[in-house]
């Protein structure tokens, strides 16, 4: 299972500029990617072009099998929840919207919940803090088992015991066929938690950084560190 772009580029409607330019990944399954870049680098809209939420006008994205695009779990930077759903409703919602049985839904709530502080799923979402509604946004793209998650700054209020359990939790799901994408600032997580690393700056793939499974994290944060620092990020 892999996504192959192919000389991927995007403009933005009145920009001087292309946001990405001539983009060339292949992406392959049972790999945490990982990108990286400062504030405009292009992260952001290289994942809308990848989920199918923005269009483009050069290159191509071939997913293959094809049934990727249709089983995609996303997770923008920015979102909003409906405040006026309970927890539960929400997830009930979402589980229709993807035509999965809700005995399944509530299978994978029980499972997470052993190690997982669920957010209470009878309260209404705009009484959950931050964190909670990350939580809940969180299990909704579980639902259904998509082969490809897509994580856009990820984690950013939740508590650091529900972090590490989530770093596990997708370091399992990336043994079982599935393609994880994951978008952060935060050099630490990145490096702790991706295979690759595909570092975007200025619109262009400016670097890939790959590690094997015996390099240690102290020397996976200095590498990264040091590109970035090459690029005055860090």
């Amino acid at each position: 299972m892999e996504i192959l772009i192919k000389n991927l580029s995007k403009t933005y409607s009145n920009a001087k500029k292309k946001a990405i330019s001539n983009i060339n990944l292949e992406i392959t399954s049972n790999k945490i990617i990982g990108l990286v870049g400062p504030n405009g680098a292009g992260k952001t809209t290289l994942i809308k072009c990848i989920v199918g939420i923005l269009s483009y006008e050069e290159g191509e994205i071939i997913f293959s099998p094809a049934e990727i695009k249709e089983s995609i779990g996303y997770i923008p930077e920015k979102f909003e929840l409906p405040g006026f759903l309970r927890g539960i409703d929400f997830l009930k919602f979402v589980s229709v919207m993807k035509e999965v049985e809700f005995l399944e839904t509530k299978k994978m709530l029980e499972e997470i919940g052993k190690d997982l502080a669920i957010p209470p799923l009878d309260m209404f979402v705009e009484e959950y803090s931050k964190g909670q509604k990350e939580k809940l946004l969180f299990l909704s793209i579980l639902i259904g088992s998509p082969r490809l998650l897509v994580l856009d700054e990820p984690f950013t209020g939740i508590d650091i015991l529900s972090v590490e359990f989530l770093k596990e939790y997708l370091r399992r799901l990336k043994s079982s066929e599935r393609i994880i994408i994951i978008s952060s600032h935060i050099s630490d997580l990145v490096a702790d938690l991706c295979d690759e690393i595909l570092i975007i700056n200025n619109g262009i793939l400016y670097e890939k950084l790959s590690f094997t499974e015996d390099i240690s994290l102290e020397s996976k944060i200095n590498v990264l560190r040091n590109t970035l620092k090459n690029l005055s990020l860090a």
